[in-house]
């Protein structure tokens, strides 16, 4: 629980600024005839921001090695989809829970890039006392970027008006940093040609 902490703790301020929520709208299916509603719809309607189809099953299975579950994947979006946090992550199986390796990507899109600057920034600046360690620029990714080690092991990269956050939970693992710079690399590409 201790390592969960931090992460919530983060995740709140990528919510910061988020706003009203656009309420999720019932898909439809239509099955001989018959109208039925299913699972909310993705409230998403830029795929750019869609961490899901950012970082996909196939994405997660190269970064950690092995075989994924489904993605558990949850987004909200304002009205306007001026602000936007996706959330994508994949587990793996296995007998004990600390041999669990998950990979996750968080995007919070901002209202526009200055925005964005502002709330990378504050994390940037609360990492050290979530983390414990101080943080480590990382060059040649996105705009900007930083690994918040120590209890974090999380990369942030700031890329126009998003702010991308990967995590890579691997109690075996000696790579989280690269692991988590491939995850994003995939992303990054495929936004890029989006």
């Amino acid at each position: 629980m201790k390592k969960l902490l931090p992460l919530i703790a983060i995740l709140a301020v990528a919510g910061l600024g988020c706003g009203r929520a656009t309420p999720p709208a019932a898909n439809t299916v239509t099955t001989n005839g018959a109208e039925t509603s299913n699972a909310p719809a993705n409230p998403i309607v830029n795929k750019k921001y869609d961490s899901c189809l950012l970082f996909t099953k196939v994405d997660a299975e190269a970064v950690l090695g092995m075989k994924v579950n489904d993605p558990l994947h949850s987004g909200a979006a304002t009205e306007d989809q001026a602000t936007i946090v996706s959330s994508c992550s994949y587990a793996t199986n296995a007998e004990l829970p600390v041999d669990v390796k998950v990979a996750s990507v968080l995007i919070r899109k901002a209202a526009d890039a200055t925005e964005a600057v502002r709330v990378y920034e504050e994390a940037r600046s609360q990492s050290k006392g979530l983390s414990g360690v101080d943080p480590m620029d990382v060059q040649n990714l996105g705009d900007r970027a930083y690994w918040a080690g120590g209890a974090l092991s999380q990369l942030n990269v700031l890329k126009g008006d998003a702010w991308f956050i990967v995590n890579i939970q691997d109690t075996k693992s000696k790579t989280l940093q690269q692991q988590a710079t491939e995850a994003v690399r995939r992303a990054l590409d495929k936004q890029g040609k989006m």
